[in-house]
């Protein structure tokens, strides 16, 4: 295996020659690489498919989430394997499910189909981007957590709560901390708070959460959501006193972004690992008449 930097700030680019080598990689060594940059690029002399994909990412993961969202469809027997959001929008930097008590250690991207330009994946460091902030913003996101709220429909949480009846997912809700109940709809909505940064496992401040997409869905909310969803805002982003994220902060981060991000140009066959608790991704925007097929596995360490 060769090694290089995957961007002048962060992230490991990973090399193998064959499958072989890839399949038979010592996973505690891989995590180790994972903490030390973030992200991992896993490139191999030999095209990578996605049942290779599939076995690499088990060997690291054996715990699996299935994200409930309508815009993803299943791509394995299992659903733990997904495509990501469907469209050509783009979607700013995030943490994957930061709105949830249930938000994934890690994610595993796979590209069987790259798109000819566009599309690309974007990722920044959260302890990078934290570094960045001002200190007026961090002063602010020190004194409170974020508070989420959310309401599934009865497809995506008994999705995401496959073969659990609905005290039995109070109950779970409960026990992460977390306020949900199930209104008159059968809809389930539920509230959660966390803080908007967190301790990398290297030690460092990191910028990881939903601040940045909660902005974009209050603006855009029809792109995250299908045609056959009810028209409604379906998620809501503030401080724990109920306070509102100020606009000030918003154009900060949005400013932050612009100048952080590193966007990945995608070949066939690339794996793309990162730590969801410490890094940011999203996704540049692509003319929908270009193919683009990626895949994501999310994951938890244990």
């Amino acid at each position: 295996m060769k090694t290089s930097a995957m961007t002048p700030n962060f992230g490991l680019t990973a090399e193998f020659e064959d499958l072989e080598e890839l399949l038979n990689f010592d996973s505690e060594r891989l995590k180790s690489m994972l903490v030390e940059n973030g992200v991992i690029l896993v490139r191999c002399a030999q095209l990578i498919e996605p049942d290779h994909f599939m076995k690499f990412s088990e060997k690291v993961s054996k715990k699996f989430v299935i994200h409930g969202a309508k815009v993803r469809k299943p791509l394995s027997a299992d659903g733990s394997v997904q495509t990501v959001t469907e469209g050509p929008d783009s979607i700013v930097l995030h943490s994957e499910m930061h709105f949830s008590p249930f938000s994934p250690d890690l994610m595993w991207f796979f590209c069987s189909l790259a798109p000819s330009h566009g599309g690309e994946t974007t990722v920044c460091d959260g302890t990078f981007f934290f570094k960045n902030l001002s200190v007026k913003a961090k002063e602010l996101l020190s004194k409170q957590k974020l508070k989420y709220w959310n309401l599934w429909d009865p497809d995506s949480w008994s999705k995401f709560f496959s073969g659990y009846e609905q005290a039995e997912i109070l109950e779970i809700f409960k026990s992460k901390g977390a306020r949900a109940w199930f209104n008159g709809k059968n809809e389930l909505e539920f509230e959660t708070e966390k803080w908007a940064v967190g301790i990398a496992d290297s030690g460092e401040p990191a910028f990881a959460n939903s601040i940045l997409v909660h902005d974009q869905y209050s603006k855009k909310f029809q792109m995250f959501h299908t045609e056959d969803q009810t028209p409604e805002l379906r998620h809501r982003i503030s401080f724990s006193d109920g306070a509102e994220i100020p606009q000030w902060l918003n154009q900060e981060l949005a400013e932050i972004e612009a100048r952080a991000v590193y966007a990945h140009k995608w070949k066939n066959g690339d794996l793309l690992l990162l730590d969801n608790r410490r890094m940011l991704h999203g996704r540049n925007s692509f003319d929908p008449a270009i193919k683009r097929t990626i895949m994501v596995r999310m994951a938890m360490l244990s």
